[in-house]
């Protein structure tokens, strides 16, 4: 079965859920499709302190909140990886995931990045913390 939509956003990030959020405030017909959880590397950070409106949230409660608000207007949320996208003759792109087809007039790539690993002792259990903020008064 192909799933048809307006636009169509690779990328649960904040960049991602933003573009969401804006598309379907202009009433088109969104999806995000994500090969994991929405939020991006929020999900991966204890504390976040430079994000305009909180002082210091959790990275997952500002990733659970930016979700609730890009998927207000009725964005559809959908689990999944990209494995091929087609442009067909009238221009419609045709995204092909591992269990499905999905089309859309408009895709925007939101895929974000992927931090580097050094493969040290520690990285894995002091990763998303910062030293710095011991030394804080």
């Amino acid at each position: 079965m192909t799933n048809q939509f307006d636009v169509i956003v690779v990328g649960a990030g904040p960049g991602g859920m933003t573009a969401a959020l804006y598309a379907s405030r202009a009433n088109l017909n969104v999806a995000i499709l994500d090969r994991g959880i929405y939020g991006g590397q929020m999900n991966n950070t204890a504390e976040v302190e430079n994000y305009p409106g909180f002082e210091n949230v959790l990275g997952p409660d500002l990733a659970e909140q930016m979700f609730k608000s890009a998927t207000q207007f009725g964005v559809t949320y959908q689990y999944g990886n990209v494995a091929r996208v087609l442009v067909d003759e009238q221009g419609w792109k045709h995204l092909f995931t591992d269990n499905e087809e999905l089309v859309a007039r408009a895709v925007i790539i939101a895929t974000g990045s992927q931090p580097r690993k050094l493969g040290i002792p520690g990285e894995e259990a002091y990763g998303g913390r910062y030293w710095w903020g011991q030394f804080r008064h």
